[in-house]
């Protein structure tokens, strides 16, 4: 009869063993940066999308209603709304009503650890009668605001950029197009340290 030889296993050797874990660390090493930068630009984007998604209600709401809508935001701070932009004497002058639904306005704020950036323009105080509705009425009364972001009904915009920072001094720019109304926003920033 023939000889039978015993069957021998194929394992692994120590060397390529090593060999993969080598190659694992290295790719790891390599997408660290990238994963990382994606951390830490998740929250700065988050809040710009908010601000986005914020701007473009304020356009539809102008469409909708027939009314120009103003946007405004606290700069320096987190603060922002849309309300109607009524001129003082509308329900006199038009009979525009104020007695709008309560989904016809709104102020939000920006997540902790983002901002809007400083600007220099002369800022201005809202009256009750333009905050009427709104949950925390008398606090936003008290803040300074920016010149509105205007959206008229027939789609046309007062030309703006918001700009949300966070606290690593990364910003995102939100450009409103004047004659449509559409926010498109930059990629993040990265201002460089002193």
């Amino acid at each position: 009869m023939g000889e039978s030889f015993p069957l021998r296993s194929r394992g692994f050797t120590l060397f390529e063993m090593l060999l993969v874990v080598g190659l694992v660390a290295v790719a790891a090493a390599l997408a660290w940066p990238a994963a990382q930068r994606l951390y830490e630009t998740h929250p700065l984007q988050q809040a710009a999308e908010q601000v986005r998604a914020r701007l473009a209600w304020t356009r539809v709401h102008a469409l909708q209603t027939g009314l120009a809508y103003q946007f405004r935001f606290e700069p320096g701070g987190s603060h922002f709304l849309a309300v109607p932009h009524l001129p003082e004497n509308a329900e006199a002058a038009d009979g525009v009503s104020l007695a709008m639904p309560p989904d016809s306005r709104f102020a939000d704020s920006l997540p902790e650890g983002t901002c809007f950036a400083a600007v220099r323009c002369p800022l201005e105080r809202l009256s009750s009668r333009s905050l009427r509705g709104l949950p925390e009425a008398e606090t936003l009364r008290q803040i300074a605001w920016t010149p509105p972001v205007l959206f008229h009904p027939d789609g046309r915009a007062t030309r703006a950029v918001v700009t949300v920072v966070d606290a690593r001094r990364q910003s995102i720019a939100l450009a409103v197009n004047v004659l449509t109304g559409g926010v498109t926003a930059t990629g993040v920033q990265r201002e460089s340290l002193p």
